[in-house]
């Protein structure tokens, strides 16, 4: 079956990967095995992965499915059936690792759970991607981004509120994307250590676990030094809820601990005459530079564990923002730069489709896709000394015929099984 299906010359050419993936974790953690040059083999049902139909500008064509769903195969099939179930059996023989991020119980419902597959193949890495983890009482409630974004303190620790509302991560979703990462280390951790054990094993990873893993440098607490919002919690926050506190205007308040750390001034945003920079001047000379090129005084520099008066880094902010407001953004930036100081200009994400640096580096590439029409998009995160082929995201069942003859299935059994609907 390898020979048959993997025609990669990708580090990852020997590995086949069942991938029971839909929206966006599990699909990105396939496309990026499928970039390194892994055989990964998509099951959907016979209507698809649900996010085929998300903005669909041809009938289970749409640019979110397209965009992480590239180098993949598509074997439509309806697990539900008796055959199809079968078929799915002859499948895990042949393969690698798995790739899941269904519900729990949805995997147990399917028989496509590790407990279940492990009897057909107990060589198998099996990923298993949940919302909340595999223990506790969320366990089997499903996880989205946005969802995840709220539970996990990632909104309010934005403090994003615009006109009254309270702003998501809405750019793209952040939680997804990196457990799609962590779950293709984990697969990739799961090979080696077969490798050395010849044993297959379960390995689990979560929204909840990324969402916090991210914001680790937030989340920590050491005893005798709480951070101003740790402090502004434990003293203010109950305090406030009581006295039946505008939630708005609970996060309003809660952001001004945030804002007060020295680094919030050094590493944002400032809007220009024509424009907008961000700034990252993490090390302090950066800082003392931008201070004696804009002319502006800042003590806390000198001397961070003085006490300053409640809004003396507001003061601060507003003569930098005074001064940008001055210049346009490309005055700004050959200023800064010329410094030494780190900065770029913010732009919006349309710009890099057409964007220099990211073309000369692969990270944008165009594709051609089956249904005739040209594509620009996000390259592979990885580049490696030889070229690996790219194609773009597969038809629904595209790969359906070929799948099944590689397991050895009759041109007239196919034929059944598309009747029957067993396959699309």
């Amino acid at each position: 079956m390898k020979q048959n299906l993997n025609i990669s010359n990708g580090p990852l050419s020997s590995l086949i990967i069942i991938e029971f993936g839909n929206y966006v974790a599990g699909p990105w953690a396939g496309q990026l095995l499928a970039d390194m040059g892994a055989t990964v083999i998509k099951i959907e049902p016979i209507s698809g992965d649900p996010w085929r139909k998300s903005n669909e500008f041809k009938p289970n064509e749409s640019k979110s499915f397209i965009s992480i769903n590239r180098g993949v195969k598509s074997f439509a099939i309806n697990l539900k059936s008796i055959e199809g179930n079968n078929i799915l059996s002859n499948l895990i023989k042949n393969i690698d690792g798995v790739i899941s991020n269904n519900r729990i119980d949805t995997s147990k419902k399917l028989k496509i759970d590790y407990n279940s597959l492990k009897k057909i193949n107990d060589k198998i890495i099996y990923v298993e991607i949940t919302g909340y983890g595999v223990k506790g009482k969320k366990s089997k409630d499903p996880g989205f981004d946005t969802i995840m974004q709220g539970y996990t303190g990632t909104i309010t620790g934005e403090g994003k509120i615009n006109r009254g509302d309270i702003g998501l991560v809405q750019s793209t979703s952040f939680i997804d994307f990196s457990t799609g990462y962590a779950a293709v280390n984990a697969l990739l951790a799961g090979v080696i250590e077969r490798s050395i054990t010849g044993k297959g094993q379960k390995i689990s990873t979560s929204l909840l676990a990324n969402a916090l893993g991210m914001q680790s440098m937030r989340l920590i607490d050491v005893e005798n030094y709480p951070s101003p919002t740790k402090n502004w919690f434990d003293n203010k926050y109950n305090k406030l809820k009581k006295t039946k506190t505008n939630f708005i205007n609970i996060l309003g308040s809660y952001n001004e601990q945030v804002r007060s750390n020295l680094l919030k001034t050094y590493y944002r945003v400032y809007t220009t005459k024509d424009g907008a920079i961000t700034l990252g001047a993490l090390a302090n000379h950066a800082r003392i530079s931008i201070t004696k090129l804009l002319k502006i005084k800042d003590e806390r520099l000198l001397n961070n564990s003085k006490k300053f008066p409640k809004n003396y880094h507001k003061n601060i902010e507003k003569k930098f923002q005074e001064k940008f407001d001055n210049h346009t953004t490309n005055y700004w930036l050959k200023k800064l730069k010329k410094n030494n100081i780190p900065c770029e200009a913010v732009r919006f994400i349309e710009e890099l489709l057409s964007d220099e640096q990211a073309i000369k580096n692969n990270n944008i590439i165009k594709l051609k896709h089956h249904t005739g029409d040209n594509i620009i998009t996000t390259g592979p995160v990885l580049d490696f000394n030889h070229k690996i082929k790219k194609k773009s995201a597969p038809k629904l069942g595209e790969n359906n015929i070929e799948i099944l003859t590689s397991l050895g299935y009759k041109k007239d059994t196919i034929k059944d099984y598309i009747k029957k609907k067993i396959i699309l």
